[in-house]
Parts: structure tokens; C-alpha cells; sequence
């Protein structure tokens, strides 16, 4: 089903047994004092849901065990995969900003400036200063890459920085995505490559398109799937493309046109803040495809 957050306050990740967890900071029917924590199978079906009253669960991390760890900006809980505590803690400084896991007790976590390397009671382990706003990590089991606005970081277990390079065009939308052995890392300009050193390679840009913003994409099979938003002549539309690895796009028969049969329009007052609904009585639709 359709289920609406505010923009930046909600994450989904995949869990080991395929399903779901989805948490958001509101659903337009619950106060943003809450958070929703839903887990889902892979049908879709609502397994179990938690509220969290405490304030915005903005984040999420699966573990290789059967853990799970959501995050708001002053606390991480820790769940089994029925949604049951079984670890968890407070930070004084409120400003939580991403967290991983590191292996099957300890968490990677951007705490403000630093990134700390804690265990599930939240005793620090390992730190290191970031000083960048961070937008992903990613942990391949040998290195931790951490993608900031000034490029890609990397840093071993124990965070000894291993070293940084630059990578141009990083912004609030930019995301790892993983595909076998490869790392990519979309930017408001592309879709690029990343070196086991943190170099990064330019694969295409994104094909044109007005005022486009790359929300987020997935490498997968030898193709990428893109999500993003355009602003044509002052209208915002959603779109989703499937590009080869050099950028090209899917080819779809183009030939298709819907013509509709229009009795009336009309224009109803319903109040709100989006106060007029405009309507049509709409009698007939032939769909031309082709030569069908």
C-alpha cells in the first residue's frame, strides 16, 4: 500500500530473509512526535508494526545475524527480527547521522563530526573525525567507505583512515549502491564507479532531462535502474528509467495514444490546503497501441 513520510525522515533496507523493515516519521495521520517502524515480507504483507514515541526514527541497518538497528538523532535501538529489544542506547549530543553494521554486535555510527565504531549498549569502541556531512556508508568486510560532501573516505575496522579521494558532484540524494563486486555511487551529474581506493570513475551522465534530480538507483544484471524528479514547464512528475551501463535507455515502442471522451468539467470547493479539486466526467477511452 501507499504510505507517505516527510521528505528525509524514513529509510528502507532489506533485511536477511528478504523481507522489508520501513520506518518513517509520519503517515499524515500520525503526530510527528512519532515514528512508524513497519516490517514487511516480501509479498508486502505487514508482519508486525511498532510506533516509537520518542521522536524521528529516521534510519535503518540489518545485521548478518537476525538483528536489526533503527536510529533517531539521539538514540539507537536494536531489535530481533520479530521487533523485541534486545539492545540499545542514548547519545547526549542528539545528532546521530548514519548508522551501519559493522559485524554481528558492533555498529559503524556518524555521531556529529565523528564516526565511532560502538557495540549494542553504545560503548565506544573505535573513533575517528569525519568533519564532512556524510550521506552513505558502506562496509565490504575489509574496509568501511564512507561517502561525504568532500569525496569518499575509507577507514579500517578499528577506523585507522586508510585513505580519501575526491569524487565531484556529491549531494543530499547521492547513495552507495552495491552489484556483486562493484560499488557505484550516484551524483547530481552521473553514475560512477568506485575503486577498491576510493577513486572513482565516471560510467555516463545522466541522459537530459529538465531540471532532473537523481533521487537514488540500483546496478543490477548489467543495468541501472534510476528514480528520480523533473520539472517540466513548472510541473513536478516522478520518473524511473532503466539505462544500460553506458547510459543508453530501454527502448519502448513510443506509438501509443489515449484518447478520452470528455462530458463535462467541474471544479469543487473541499477546503484544506489544497482547496479546489478539479474534475471530469469522463464517458469513454480508446487506448491506440500501435496497430492495435
Amino acid at each position: 500500500g501507499y504510505y507517505s513520510v516527510e521528505e528525509g525522515a524514513g529509510d528502507v533496507v532489506l533485511l536477511p530473509d528478504s523481507g522489508l523493515l520501513h520506518v518513517g516519521l509520519a503517515d499524515n495521520c500520525d503526530y510527528y512526535s512519532e515514528s512508524r517502524l513497519r516490517r514487511y515480507d516480501p509479498d508486502g504483507t505487514v508482519l508486525w508494526e511498532r510506533i516509537i514515541p520518542s521522536g524521528q526514527v529516521t534510519m535503518a541497518a540489518k545485521g548478518s545475524i537476525a538483528h536489526v538497528a533503527v536510529a533517531s538523532q539521539d538514540s539507537v535501538r536494536v531489535m530481533d527480527m520479530g521487533g523485541n529489544a534486545v539492545g540499545g542506547f542514548y547519545v547526549s549530543s542528539s545528532d546521530i547521522q548514519k548508522i551501519l553494521w559493522a559485524d554481528d554486535s558492533t555498529l559503524f555510527m556518524v555521531n556529529g563530526t565523528n564516526l565511532e565504531r560502538v557495540d549494542i549498549g553504545g560503548v565506544v569502541l573505535a573513533s575517528a573525525t569525519i568533519g564532512s556531512t556524510v550521506y552513505d556508508m558502506h562496509w565490504d568486510g575489509q574496509q568501511l567507505f564512507v561517502l561525504a560532501s568532500d569525496g569518499v573516505h575509507r577507514f579500517s575496522l578499528d577506523l585507522s583512515p586508510l585513505g580519501q579521494a575526491a569524487l565531484p558532484g556529491v549531494g543530499a540524494d547521492s547513495r552507495f549502491s552495491v552489484s556483486d563486486s562493484s560499488l557505484y555511487v550516484n551524483t547530481t551529474s552521473g553514475l560512477y564507479q568506485v575503486a577498491e581506493d576510493g577513486s572513482s570513475a565516471l560510467l555516463f551522465p545522466w541522459p537530459a532531462l529538465p531540471n532532473l534530480t537523481t533521487t537514488g538507483c540500483a546496478v543490477r544484471n548489467g543495468k541501472v535502474l534510476s528514480v528520480g524528479n523533473t520539472d517540466i514547464s513548472g510541473r513536478a512528475t516522478g520518473i524511473m528509467r532503466t539505462l544500460s551501463m553506458s547510459g543508453e535507455a530501454a527502448q519502448h515502442d513510443q506509438d501509443v495514444e489515449v484518447l478520452l471522451q470528455v462530458d463535462s468539467t467541474w471544479t469543487e470547493f473541499v477546503g484544506g490546503w489544497y482547496p479546489w479539486n478539479r474534475k471530469a466526467d469522463i464517458s469513454g477511452f480508446v487506448v491506440n497501441h500501435g496497430t492495435d
